[in-house]
């Protein structure tokens, strides 16, 4: 059965820019809970078949195999996928007394006879080797009926510095499952229990067979990147995987390149309290859609004097207090001085396509990135939205929109923010589109799809409209 709902269009003005300025963490949501599920434990014990924390630490010169001011590659390994394609693993070991950054491999692979089928530049999937530690890198070959046999990798580029002070973080509330699609997630949490910030460079894993070889490897899809004393992030790995993979089979192993940080600014980016009772940990909303896959919505406000882009990380976590899945999210326009915008995470790829596991969800948190939450530069301009019109069926919301471009100039594009809010006005779905090009004067029709709980009355629900593009 489709519903009209009602429409309700607003009109807001914004700057954006790209690039990066660390900022402190803002506030964070913990404790909200889908389930009257008390907080979980500390725990330094990773869980079984989860290995525990790196860096890792070859024994340099001796039985490792590690010689003694190298920068060499160790662990190799070539995997075939399902389709044809192929994975090439390994890892460099740092022999040298100094840190190697930015380091680059030349690869070149083989067929059985030793004739090279090609070559390319691959890169570690971390920042930072300090000395005595090891880093991963992955190189995929796509092409499909390659008779590769074997490859060989060498350095050939890094930057040597004394410079880096490693950070030593601490990994608590790991777990290691594998979705219905064979894909590999490795998740917990990294605390900072240093007297010191921690800047979290990079992180990555690689996933090894029960003979230790290695199998796959990634880097982050979600961690918080900056760490006060004290402070915590969960954090998740996807390293691609195999179909009919199963956890008593694999490992993850974790590569942290966390080093000392000088202490940044508070950003003014808080929490909206939607329902006004003085607690801003109660008003983000946990919700499964319709097709079976995790949403965690609220707003979040901007108290300072700028206007700021922000990032959010989002976790899940399980009645054991393990972390289950991680995700982030970008607010797609800046934030005004005492503006609100909504967010919503869409991408728990863990849980959304395991719904045993997603089925576990007993506790989530939301917490500002302060590292990708900084001052916007760029212009936005406002523009007007007419003929309104959204429905409903089955928790998805189609809303239909004509984007009017009101200004003296031509818009590249612009971003239609979509918000759902209930009678009280708690925010319950959250999405965007971004249009084509809109001429001064022009208009272009945008459609939006917002998923929301479906269990919801949606004549209780209003759609709001903001949109903002980029000035020339």
């Amino acid at each position: 059965m489709t519903r009209q709902l009602r429409s309700h269009l607003n009109i807001a003005i914004a700057a954006l820019a790209l690039g990066i300025v660390a900022c402190t963490c803002g506030s964070q949501l913990g404790g909200l809970t889908a389930t009257a599920t008390p907080p979980p434990a500390a725990t330094t014990a990773p869980i079984a078949n989860t290995p525990a924390p790196v860096p890792t630490k070859p024994v340099i010169g001796g039985g490792g195999g590690i010689a003694a001011g190298e920068l060499q590659v160790v662990n190799t390994n070539v995997v075939q996928r399902a389709d044809g394609s192929w994975r090439l693993l390994g890892e460099a070991a740092n022999g040298t007394e100094a840190t190697a950054a930015n380091v680059s491999l030349q690869i070149e692979w083989f067929e059985a006879s030793g004739q090279s089928l090609g070559s390319d530049v691959a890169y570690l999937l971390t920042t930072n080797v300090a000395p005595g530690e090891t880093a991963p890198f992955l190189y995929d070959i796509y092409d499909t009926g390659v008779p590769l046999a074997s490859f060989t990798a060498v350095v050939v580029d890094f930057t040597s510095s004394n410079d880096l002070t490693r950070a030593a973080l601490d990994l608590e509330h790991a777990a290691f499952t594998i979705d219905d699609y064979g894909d590999f997630h490795c998740t917990g949490e990294l605390v900072n229990n240093t007297n010191d910030p921690v800047l979290i460079e990079s992180l990555a894993a690689t996933i090894l067979d029960n003979n230790r070889a290695l199998f796959s490897a990634d880097s982050y899809w979600a961690v918080t990147r900056y760490l006060e004393p004290g402070e915590r992030t969960p954090y998740r790995i996807s390293p691609l995987g195999a179909t009919g993979a199963v956890v008593s089979d694999y490992f993850c192993y974790v590569y942290v390149d966390a080093v000392a940080a000088e202490p940044v600014p508070a950003n003014a980016v808080a929490f909206k309290d939607t329902n006004d009772d003085g607690d801003n940990s109660n008003d983000v909303l946990y919700f499964v859609d319709t097709l079976g896959y995790s949403h965690l919505v609220g707003e979040v406000v901007n108290n300072g004097d700028e206007a700021m882009n922000v990032r959010l990380v989002g976790s899940l976590y399980n009645a054991e207090g393990n972390v289950i899945d991680v995700d982030f999210n970008s607010v797609p326009a800046p934030l005004n001085p005492g503006e609100t915008l909504p967010f919503d995470f869409t991408t728990f790829s863990a849980t959304n396509y395991n719904a045993a596991l997603r089925d576990e969800t007993a506790r989530f948190t939301v917490q500002v990135d302060p590292y990708w939450t900084y001052a916007a530069i760029a212009e936005y301009a406002a523009l007007e939205t007419r003929n309104g019109s959204a429905t409903e069926e089955e928790g998805i919301i189609t809303e239909t929109v004509d984007v009017v471009n009101t200004q003296t100039f031509d818009v590249d594009y612009a971003y239609v923010v979509a918000s759902v809010a209930d009678a009280s006005g708690q925010v319950v779905g959250y999405s965007y589109a971004t249009t084509d090009p809109i001429a001064a004067g022009a208009t272009v029709k945008t459609q939006i799809t917002i998923y929301v709980d479906p269990a919801l009355d949606s004549s209780e629900l209003k759609v709001n409209l903001i949109v903002k593009a980029p000035k020339p």
